[in-house]
């Protein structure tokens, strides 16, 4: 036992109280009824009271070390349970790694890709991205709605001057620079409405955006699949629902997406196992991510490739004959070729990144090249050395098994008492296990941005030496003077963790340079508000005079018969004289991107829906007469300036000389291939307009209403008549050739002559018309 206080033998008794509480004294100390005691005697007594104390404290430690009593029984006990918790944490780890039917349900397999590669030489990075600042936003004064704010912005979009950004909690947001800050405003709700963002799995989690041609933006929803949105009207469609079969397999984790010109979108399946909630098991485990392909015509999806370890970033080459997506997990971009001999087939585009990629974007180089985002970096960039704590855990299989059995293993324990209870404790637990941005505090990122060239080498890289901008996924660049933003402009970074935007500003030179290219590669030009803006002055003004006046003085002046403008290769109208008058006149090239034109054609196209199929082309008199003018101008100097005919006088002459029978060749041929939506959805509105008893020269006829083309069918007319032939307009621009032998119409034949998109081909569009509906497209 301890001692502790002896307690009297059976022969002994207990001394008075009083005496018990006197205090001990030592042999020879003086007691205070003792008389007077001088310096000498009490410096004796001092030194004699130290020598005692010293040797009381040699007889306690003899008495503890002749019996240890309760200080050797708390090491016994320490040892033997410290023993006890180790047996339990090996038996623990042997049954994590060997014990079947364990959660996650997954395998994991030794990690066979290259490592990464430290940057060396030219490609170590800039810092370019230092003392970045969040972005400061605000409601918009005019905006109803619920009061939201930037959680977590994954993607980002730009149209004009303005950035889209889909948030936490299923909301795309329009953010628009106003004094400074960026004003917000929700376009539209992905999924239902819902309290908490661990509730994702309702209300959805937009993660990849793009703008396309036709002026919509598509969306990629973590959670709900594949949507077009029109951000003017908030109205959204779903292409591909997510957990959906696709190829044999479900859809689970919708990442990123890029748009080919004919409408077909391509797109990435990061994971057919887990939801983006428990996307880290994705990394650890066997791959089962995919790009897949949407045709917009048959309106399914199908797999393209199989097996990538999280895949993330779409990107397709400028010529369309590849894509690239980036796959995370392995820490590399792999290529499906889509045109040429490899068709079908893929391969790695570059490997042995020093971070996970994640978006990929065009650099705008006029060489070609893409920006890839590295969200995690392996170590520090500047200094070239690898590590981290993924590389690490991929090299150690074992590892891996344990922690992501024992992580899902503590999940289910919250999963059975949600279901039990249905807490909101445990319902934000599942969300936070597994999540990347649980993870974050344990990972490096610099917000490293690596620019690769069209071969798939680094040629460069720039980042945040400072650590300021934090697991970046991808930038969108407005320039400065317009909203308040100041200097040459800012570079705004979006990140699936942060509760914010962040912005640095742009300096001269490289950097600058970068921008610039960048944004003129990714920026959709805002075509409606500058269409928009020129349809409220005109409806705001009726034409003067002087203009009617200069367009029957431009159409009396137009050389040649019209006849001939519409005959070579049987379709081309006044939009084939464009280049003519481009050649003869020397103009500069547009500077707009690839996208701007057909991005103006699919504006045109949605007003005609608009405004129910009034005609376009009364807009576009006044540009229709500018460019008559024009030519009539540039063919008047060059009959002047030489006796040689010019490219406008030959076309003309060669039409000349052809008889009936060669001019025949040249009539337009039936179109047999599958017709285009916008002309069906076209028609349709001309058959309601007829059922509804309005006038065929009303809204019903789209060329007699415009003044130029009423001159070409009036020259045309005039041309037929010289040859005998009496003809009448007809709906839409055709000739009614009337034969006078047989008399009363009979054997009528219709010729095409001109039609609407004859002058500007909006047809040329094939991706699909939106529908009307709010949810669904029916397959």
């Amino acid at each position: 036992m301890c001692p502790g206080p002896q307690q009297p033998g059976p022969g002994e008794s207990q001394a008075p109280a009083q005496e018990q509480q006197q205090p001990p004294t030592l042999e020879g100390e003086a007691t205070p009824s003792a008389g007077v005691v001088t310096n000498g005697e009490a410096t004796a007594q001092m030194g004699k009271a130290k020598k005692d104390k010293k040797e009381i404290v040699k007889v306690i430690q003899n008495k503890r070390e002749e019996d240890p009593g309760c200080l050797g029984s708390r090491r016994r006990l320490g040892l033997i349970c410290l023993s006890l918790l180790g047996v339990l944490i090996f038996m623990g780890c042997l049954m994590l790694i060997f014990l079947p039917c364990l959660p996650p349900y997954v395998s994991f397999p030794e990690y066979n890709a290259t490592l990464p590669r430290p940057l060396v030489g030219r490609q170590l990075p800039k810092d370019w991205l230092r003392n970045a600042t969040p972005v400061m936003t605000e409601m918009d004064r005019d905006y109803k709605g619920e009061v939201l704010s930037l959680l977590g912005p994954e993607s980002l979009a730009r149209r004009g001057e303005t950035l889209f950004t889909g948030i936490l909690g299923g909301h795309l947001l329009k953010l628009a620079p106003q004094d400074g800050k960026f004003s917000l405003t929700n376009v539209t709700k992905f999924g239902e409405q819902c309290q908490d963002i661990s509730e994702s799995l309702k209300c959805g989690r937009p993660m990849g955006m793009r703008f396309h041609s036709d002026g919509l933006l598509y969306v990629t929803d973590a959670y709900l699949g594949l949507y077009s949105v029109n951000v003017d009207t908030g109205e959204k469609i779903r292409l591909a629902k997510s957990h959906e079969y696709i190829s044999g397999q479900r859809s689970m984790l919708a990442n990123d997406l890029d748009i080919a010109k004919d409408g077909t979108i391509y797109w990435s399946d990061a994971s057919t196992k887990v939801k983006v909630e428990d996307v880290i098991l994705e990394f650890m485990s066997e791959p089962s991510g995919r790009l897949l392909r949407y045709d917009p015509k048959t309106r399914k999806s199908e797999a393209l490739v199989k097996r990538i370890q999280c895949a993330s970033g779409v990107q397709l080459s400028p010529d369309e004959d590849f894509v690239l997506v980036a796959e995370g997990g392995k820490d590399r971009i792999l290529r499906y070729y889509l045109k040429g001999p490899k068709t079908g087939s893929s391969d790695i585009f570059i490997d042995g990144l020093p971070g996970v990629p994640d978006k990929i974007r065009k650099s705008g180089r006029p060489d070609g090249g893409y920006f890839v985002w590295c969200i995690i970096s392996h170590g520090s960039a500047a200094k070239g050395s690898g590590g981290g704590i993924l590389p690490w855990l991929r090299k150690h299989r074992i590892l891996r098994t344990m922690l992501m059995r024992a992580l899902f293993i503590f999940e289910g324990m919250f999963q059975n008492a949600h279901r039990r209870f249905g807490d909101t404790f445990s319902q934000k637990a599942i969300y936070s296990i597994g999540n990347l941005a649980s993870m974050a505090p344990f990972l490096l990122s610099e917000g490293l941005v690596l620019e690769i060239d069209s071969h798939g080498n680094i040629t460069g890289s720039f980042y945040s030496a400072d650590q300021s901008v934090y697991m970046a996924s991808e930038m969108h660049v407005l320039p400065g003077g317009r909203g308040g933003i100041k200097g040459l402009g800012s570079i705004y970074f979006a990140s699936p963790v942060n509760p914010y935007l962040l912005q640095v500003p742009i300096r001269e030179g490289a950097m600058l340079d970068m921008a610039m290219a960048y944004s003129k590669a990714n920026t959709l030009p805002d075509v409606s508000n500058s269409l928009e803006d020129s349809d409220e002055d005109e409806s705001s003004s009726t034409p003067s005079e002087e203009d009617n006046q200069r367009t029957r003085t431009h159409s009396e002046e137009l050389p040649g018969s019209p006849t001939e403008m519409d005959h070579v290769e049987g379709h081309i109208g006044l939009k084939e004289v464009i280049p003519v008058m481009n050649t003869s006149m020397d103009t500069p090239k547009n500077n707009m991107t690839d996208n701007s034109m057909s991005g103006e054609l699919a504006f045109l196209e949605r007003r005609v829906d608009k405004e129910d199929n009034a005609t376009t082309t009364e807009n576009l008199t006044p540009a229709l007469v500018d460019m008559v003018s024009t030519l009539v101008t540039s063919w008047k100097e060059n009959q002047q300036s030489t006796s040689e005919p010019s490219l406008l006088e030959s076309f003309f002459a060669t039409a000349d000389s052809l008889t009936d029978e060669d001019t025949s060749t040249f009539s337009p041929e039936e179109d047999t291939s599958e017709e285009d939506p916008f002309k069906i959805r076209l028609q349709e509105e001309m058959k309601k307009k007829k059922s509804s008893g309005e006038e065929d020269d009303d809204k019903g006829n789209l060329v007699l209403d415009d003044a130029v083309l009423r001159f070409l069918l009036e020259r045309k007319r005039k041309f037929k008549e010289q040859q005998g032939v009496k003809a009448d307009f007809g709906q839409n621009g055709t000739i009614r050739e009337v034969d006078e032998e047989r008399g009363n119409g009979e054997g009528d034949s219709e010729k095409n002559f001109i039609a609407l998109d004859s002058i500007i081909d909006v047809t040329t569009v094939t991706t699909p018309f939106p529908t009307t509906e709010e949810e669904d497209v029916a397959t």
